[in-house]
Order: C-alpha cells, then structure tokens, then sequence
C-alpha cells in the first residue's frame, strides 16, 4: 500500500512540476497555482515517505544562511524607506523550490524530461512573443508573456540556451534528439539577439565557447569552435539592432546606460542601514530627499546627475547590498560559490580518467555551471535570481544538487 502512494504521490508531483515548467514563462495565474500545488504535494511526500532525505548538509546550512538574511532583512530601517517582512514572497518562492528540488530524489530520467519540457514551453512562449512583436503596428520589446520585461525575458531565453547547449553534450551521439535539441538553441539564439539584451548576447557567445570543453570527441568541439566564429561574425557584419545599440552608446559615452548612476545609488542606499540593508524589494521606494539627508549627515552635497531612480540596482550584487546589506551580501556570495565549486568538481569528477559520464552527472553539472555563467554574468549589469527566471536557474541548481546524492 505504501509503494503504490508513492508511486501516486511521485507521478502527482512530476506532474505538477510539468505543469508549473509549462506555465512558467506564458501564463502568470496557473503557474503560481501549480507551483503551490507541487509544494504541498512535494512536501508531503518528503515528510511522508522521503525520511531520510532531512540528513542535514553543507547545502541546507548554505541555504538556511540565504533563508536568515531574507528574513532580517530591513530591520532597524526607518519605516518610510523599508524595513522587516516585506515582500517575502518571490524570494522564499524560489528558495523553497531549490530546496525541495535539492531533496526530492528525481532520477535521471524525471532530470531530462523536467529540462525538456521547460525547453519546450520556452521555446513556445516564444514564438507566441515573436509573433506578436513583429504582427503589431507598433515597435513593441520581445516579452514572453509571464516573464514581462524584455531584460528579465532576455535572461530566461539566456537560461534555456544554457539547457540546449549541455543537453547537446549529452545527446551527441543520438541523432534525432541532439538536432531538434539544436534547432531550439538556434531559436533561443535569435530571441535573444531580438530582445536587443546587450548583456545576454555576450554571455550567449560565452556559454558557446564553455560549451566546447564539454566535449571528449575532436569533432564536436571544432563544430562547436566553428558555430561560434560563425555566429560572433555574422553579428558584426550584418549589426543586428543589439550591435548597432552598443555602438550607439559608446557614441555617447553612455555604454553603461546610465547604470553607473544606478550604481551611485546603491551604495547611497547601502549607508541607510549597512548590515541588514532596507529590506526586500524596497530599493524604488527610496527617494531623492532620503538620499539628500544621508548625504547631509556625512556632510556631503547632494548632486541630481550622479543618481538615477530606479525599480532596482541593475546588478545583483548591488541589489542585495542595498535591501539585505552585507550580511545578505555575504549569504549571497557564500551561495554563489558554493554553487561554483560543486558544479565545478562534478564535472571534474565525472571526466576524470577512471569514471564514465552519466546524465546525472555530467548533463545536470554542466547545465549548473552554464546557469551559473548566466546567473552571474549577466548578474553584474541587471537583477538575477528573481521571479520567473530565478525560478528557471534555482530549477538547474536544485537538479545539480539532488544529483550529488542521488546517482539513479
């Protein structure tokens, strides 16, 4: 009786999980819907059946430092620039999503039909967003519909890109599957050029030249080395909009579009309350008289061109610095590296001489990594993990983590 519920209760959780991967970047209601309906379900077959998943480790520390900081954040902060308690639900969203796909036990093939599926539904929200950006009578972004904005849409494209290009590396020797896994690079490509992201077309290039290493054979590599000369060229000699936008800011001398401001005021923000900063998702509620009062205080005179107001910081780091202050800063970092270091040596461990490749391993590590890449990259000139492309990242590095337990 028991196997059968957790046969029931697997096959119910997988299938919210689809659900959820398929809503993700088109449909904002029946994702939220889904994802709580996968965590209630998740969360009872942990506790239910799955007792020995709970074995504390260096991971759960890793998390519950992440978990503290979210939930200090903005104490001591004057009430009308922030404080404690706010806006919690995005961030302990994806955080509890990582840590139940950290402990869930999927094997390899719940792995790459969860990739797979999420690929699919990527790749359909964005036709729908092409079609709709190129049928308008007016010049409209290329925003997946659930995603929104065309940067955030940009990071999620860059994100399955990432999937493709590790996915290639595993189906290298399965014809079929390695070209339609090409085709939505390919596709996923151009959504990115048209989204006109300076930061993700760079970080595509080099997700392409990482790519390289995840090959053993000769050939895929110099294929591989090939597509990316191919695709660098094409981008100088036919200056798509993205390139013709660098080139026009560094015209201006804007190559930063004004994210160098942006960047003036969250290290100002970083002062209101230096070690648990002003709170989650707080930083637009900062205005210019705030800021002139701290400058006040440090006898320093306020000067309006050196800030831009904005919804966020436009760097992760920087982010986190000014609404959960160094302390967040700090849980920020310890999780980024950790990440690093065990996709890292995955991967190092799985291509060593006296070990063969297998999905779990290699396909999941290098697909962390690459996410990594995008996560950070793209982190130090727009806001990461968060919302629905945090969701799709944390789903790359919840995967990674189950594999390091589970070799099935």
């Amino acid at each position: 009786m028991n196997l059968i519920s957790i046969k029931v209760l697997h096959k119910l959780e997988i299938t919210l999980l689809y659900l959820f991967l398929i809503c993700l970047p088109s449909f904002e209601a029946p994702k939220n819907i889904f994802l709580g309906l996968y965590a209630i379900v998740a969360s009872y077959r942990m506790l239910r059946y799955s007792q020995a998943k709970f074995a504390w480790t260096s991971w759960d520390w890793t998390f519950s430092c992440l978990l503290v900081s979210i939930l200090v954040a903005g104490w001591g902060t004057p009430h009308h620039l922030g404080g404690p308690f706010l806006e919690l639900g995005d961030p302990l969203a994806c955080l509890f999503f990582c840590w139940l796909l950290s402990k869930s036990g999927y094997n390899s093939q719940d792995s790459i039909r969860l990739v797979l599926i999420a690929l699919i539904a990527t790749t359909l929200s964005l036709t729908y967003s092409i079609y709709d950006k190129f049928s308008a009578t007016a010049i409209l972004p290329l925003e997946l519909n659930s995603v929104g904005h065309v940067n955030h849409s940009s990071i999620y494209l860059c994100i399955g890109f990432g999937f493709c290009l590790a996915l290639l590396a595993y189906f290298i020797n399965k014809k079929s599957s390695y070209w339609a896994v090409l085709f939505m690079a390919i596709y996923l490509l151009a959504g990115i050029i048209i989204s006109d992201s300076r930061a993700t077309v760079g970080i595509a290039m080099l997700l392409v030249f990482l790519s390289l290493f995840f090959f053993k054979e000769k050939l895929p590599k110099v294929m591989a080395l090939i597509s990316l000369i191919v695709i660098a060229t094409s981008l100088f000699v036919f200056q798509p909009s993205v390139i013709k936008k660098q080139i026009e800011y560094q015209n201006t001398n804007n190559t930063l579009s004004f994210r160098d401001r942006v960047w003036n005021l969250s290290f100002e923000i970083a002062t209101i309350n230096p070690v648990l900063g002003i709170g989650n998702s707080q930083f637009n509620k900062v205005k210019p008289a705030d800021i002139q009062e701290q400058l006040k205080h440090r006898h320093k005179t306020y000067e309006e061109n050196r800030f831009l107001f904005a919804h966020h910081s436009h760097n992760l780091f920087l982010n986190v610095l000014a609404e959960r202050g160094i302390f967040g800063l700090l849980a920020l970092s310890l999780f980024l590296l950790k990440w690093l270091w065990d996709s890292t040596s995955k991967i190092k461990q799985v291509w060593s001489p006296d070990s063969s490749p297998t999905l779990s391993s290699s396909f999941i590590a290098q697909m962390s990594l690459l996410t990594w890449v995008v996560v950070v990259g793209v982190g130090l000139v727009n806001t990461t993990l968060h919302h629905e492309h945090g969701m799709l990242s944390l789903l790359a590095l919840g995967l990674m983590i189950n594999s390091l337990t589970n070799k099935t």
